[in-house]
């Protein structure tokens, strides 16, 4: 099966943080900044909303020649990356990294315990402070459907 693709169409800030994650992590996920090592690089965890949260879109490359973006996922205990989502930011992504269906005016955010996003109704419904409303609708990216959103 596919896994999530992301595509970065803008992003004004492009702060990134460094971490790893105690298991594999597909691209467009959510993850929570724990401690912070030697190295700068923070230790990954499922969404606390008390913690500063990010958006997981690493460089999708392993130097195999079979491995395709499509089936890219960070594998567990390497760095990884993630960017602090800013207001009016721009993603897309592939409909099977998150939890829902994605529609026009609906909202995606992160969702305490999980990694993948969700879809809520609307922005008051939505928990968080990283809220991300759906712009378009089938998109394709590598094939897959996709949506677009804007961070609110």
């Amino acid at each position: 099966m596919a896994k999530t693709i992301v595509r970065l169409d803008r992003i004004a800030n492009g702060h990134v943080d460094s971490f790893k994650f105690a298991t594999d992590l597909e691209q467009g996920t959510f993850v929570s900044l724990n401690a912070l090592n030697d190295n700068d690089i923070y230790t990954g965890v499922a969404v606390d909303l008390t913690k500063p949260v990010v958006f997981h879109v690493s460089v999708p490359m392993t130097y195999k020649d079979s491995d395709l973006e499509v089936d890219y996922v960070l594998p567990a205990g390497v760095a990884g990356r993630g960017i602090v989502l800013q207001k009016g930011d721009i993603v897309t992504i592939t409909n099977n990294g998150v939890n829902g269906v994605p529609a026009v005016n609906k909202v995606l955010a992160a969702e305490a315990g999980q990694t993948k996003g969700k879809i809520y109704a609307d922005a008051a419904t939505a928990v968080g402070d990283v809220k991300l409303i759906c712009e378009r609708i089938n998109v394709s990216l590598a094939g897959q459907a996709a949506s677009t959103y804007r961070v609110l």
